[in-house]
């Protein structure tokens, strides 16, 4: 029995000058961009709650991609997001359990002078 369970990532994409369809074409590019990564499991995230009213049920949320991970693995990933999301705003999110602890770090990327560091805290927050 496995102590240590797979690494949710999230990436959302933020920038406002892109309407919904552009964001949705950068989430599905970044999407096909990771079948390239070995054990990694991604996909556009469903949304899973639709707004009342709404014809469309377990349509994929605009923008935001989701992957999981294995330990051994997610250092690799979050170098592979790095050299693809240089210059764009976004919301990475990483989250992991150890031991029944589960823990989750939201960062924000405005700009790219922020991407190095927020790769940077994703990784320590990987650590053990």
């Amino acid at each position: 029995m496995s102590t240590i369970t797979p690494i949710q990532i999230t990436v959302t994409f933020t920038d406002d000058d892109l309407d919904a369809e552009e964001l949705d074409a950068e989430a599905r590019n970044l999407l096909h961009q990771m079948y390239e990564l070995e054990e990694v499991k991604a996909q556009l995230l469903e949304d899973t709650k639709p707004p009342a009213g709404s014809k469309s049920a377990g349509s994929a949320i605009v923008g935001v991609l989701t992957a999981e991970v294995s330990l051994s693995n997610a250092r690799k990933a979050i170098d592979f997001l790095h050299d693809r999301l240089y210059r764009k705003p976004i919301e990475l999110e990483v989250e992991r359990e150890y031991l029944g602890d589960k823990k989750r770090l939201k960062l924000k990327v405005n700009d790219s002078s922020e991407l190095g560091a927020v790769i940077e805290q994703a990784k320590k927050f990987l650590e053990l």
